[in-house]
């Protein structure tokens, strides 16, 4: 199933950095989609989360530790570094809460100005309803026992966000299809932005 909602004529979208930023919870396939569409568009693909756990500890461990909040700050000034470091080409899954944690609004604010500025955002969802979404996105986030979450917990934090979700998105995408063909609708819907400069079929 297939939802395409393009709201990118509505405002102007910046793709001259040709930077794409992949929006959505936990789960929701940002990391496997964006490194297959990175690689259709020979770009690079840059992973933060993956990079936070690689220059500064695990994320659990750091939340544990820090606090959320303190987690939100050290994760902006990364993604800012990693802007500088790739700023042009690049494919970026973003963290869960980037745009919809709420201990934080004034990140998000600088968020959502960096997003637009920088690039084109696609958020990625199994579905625009909340139990859709739910039912495929739980089961997914509780097989990675390495993260020991509770199932309670991420039920009610995938509640709360849901609908702040819906609000992002140059390119909105709902689908329960399989990754690589995600990616090429994906594809599709950047090349009517012109993006990549030299059109990939």
């Amino acid at each position: 199933m297939f939802l395409i909602i393009h709201f990118s004529i509505l405002h102007t979208v910046n793709t001259k950095n040709e930077l794409i930023f992949l929006v959505g919870p936990g789960s929701a396939g940002k990391s496997t989609t964006g490194r297959i569409l990175a690689n259709k568009l020979g770009y690079e693909f840059v992973d933060i989360d993956f990079v936070f756990c690689e220059r500064i500890g695990f994320i659990s461990d750091f939340i544990t530790e820090q606090g959320y909040k303190a987690y939100s700050e050290v994760n902006s000034m990364l993604f800012e570094q990693l802007l500088e470091e790739y700023p042009t080409k690049t494919v970026f899954p973003l963290s869960s809460g980037f745009l919809v944690h709420k201990d934080s609004p004034e990140l998000i604010r600088k968020h959502k100005i960096l997003l637009k500025g920088k690039g084109v955002s696609i958020l990625l969802l199994p579905s625009p309803l909340l139990k859709e979404s739910m039912d495929i996105i739980i089961p997914r986030q509780m097989a990675r026992e390495y993260l020991d979450l509770v199932k309670k917990r991420e039920k009610a934090k995938l509640r709360s966000r849901h609908p702040k979700y819906k609000r992002y998105g140059d390119i909105k995408i709902f689908s329960t299809e399989p990754p690589e063909q995600i990616a090429d609708l994906m594809l599709g819907e950047l090349n009517k932005l012109g993006i990549p400069k030299k059109r990939v079929k």
